[in-house]
């Protein structure tokens, strides 16, 4: 049985098309399959002096969002998924696969879908810190002084590999890698069932 993704692929493609010859984003907020859920991260943490301290897990409700691939990316799919609401608490987690600009398209990562089985493999390809673009985050502890810490974002360095399972009820994601400081090497489960 074809499932609702396939589905809404095939159904999106005229919109690609047309989006292909256009300089409009190639989707909107209507056009997306949204899924809510939670994403557990657990992560290594250093004093303020680069000892490691040991790992911590936070979780936190994330909402998921998929629509029809930018035609000016490599991706079968657009996928973001976001930490609700953004208090700057530790946990919080950002996940785009692109960002949509005038005129160009910003790609975060690069990954291969099955549309049989629904398995979802990727690596980030590029984290876009260099022009300070940077999405796909973590806000953890950082140790400012002895005994003293902050929430911080920080960006997930480029090679971050995901892993999992989308189809038309649910996301099941699994996320590892390390920040750009190479200091805080993370693992995110994520999970989200479909609400639209």
């Amino acid at each position: 049985m074809m499932n609702r993704i396939k589905t809404a692929v095939t159904t999106l493609l005229p919109l690609i098309v047309v989006c292909a010859m256009s300089t409009t984003s190639p989707a909107s907020a209507q056009d997306s399959v949204i899924y809510q859920g939670t994403a557990t991260l657990t992560v290594g943490l250093v004093d303020v002096y680069g000892q490691f301290l040991g790992q911590q897990s936070y979780t936190t409700n994330v909402q998921a969002s998929v629509r029809a691939a930018d035609p000016r990316g490599s991706n079968p799919f657009e996928l973001v998924v976001q930490s609700v609401p953004l208090v700057n608490a530790p946990g919080e987690v950002g996940l785009w696969s692109s960002l949509p600009a005038e005129g160009v398209l910003f790609q975060y990562w690069t990954y291969q879908y099955d549309l049989d089985s629904g398995t979802l493999v990727g690596s980030l390809t590029n984290n876009h810190v260099a022009e300070a673009i940077a999405l796909n985050l973590l806000t953890i502890p950082v140790e400012i002084a002895p005994n003293l810490s902050m929430p911080y974002t920080l960006a997930m360095a480029n090679g971050t590999q995901m892993n999992g399972h989308l189809d038309d009820n649910q996301i099941q994601l699994q996320v590892s890698g390390n920040t750009t400081d190479q200091a805080h090497p993370f693992e995110l489960a994520i999970t989200a069932n479909r609400v639209n």
